[in-house]
């Protein structure tokens, strides 16, 4: 920002001296000036472009970082997705055989219950004959 301030001011004095110098040596210093100028402008051309090079191969680093970062999480999410489908599998498993052997004791329960109900007849059956 001081380069473009320091040409301003060069402009401003290369003005007065050319006001009070119309003479070759006046013209000399105009022209020293002016390739002083001409040299700011180059270099804070070249230091822009550099500045915009800095800044292209920054985003291009954030870019690329961030391209990983979400091959890592979708990676991660299939990783996560794969570990429920298994767990909800094994559930799914576990409920299936619980809920056969909870049919196994309410068959046997059953079966259990229609053979008290026989004994008890057979049991009434003798009280009764006694």
């Amino acid at each position: 920002m001081s380069e473009y301030i320091d040409i301003k001011t060069a402009f401003g004095l290369i003005k007065q001296e050319f006001d009070r110098n119309n003479n070759q040596t006046g013209l000399q210093t105009l022209k020293t000036r002016l390739d002083n100028m001409a040299q700011s402008v180059r270099y804070l051309t070249m230091s822009l472009h550099g500045h915009e090079i800095h800044n292209e191969e920054m985003n291009m680093t954030i870019h690329r970082e961030l391209n990983h970062l979400n091959a890592k999480l979708v990676n991660e999410i299939q990783a996560l997705h794969k570990e429920i489908m298994n767990l909800t599998n094994i559930e799914s498993a576990d409920i299936n055989r619980l809920e056969a052997i909870l049919s196994v004791h309410q068959t046997n329960l059953t079966t259990l219950e229609s053979e008290m109900a026989i004994f008890q007849q057979i049991h009434l059956q003798n009280v009764s004959n006694s």
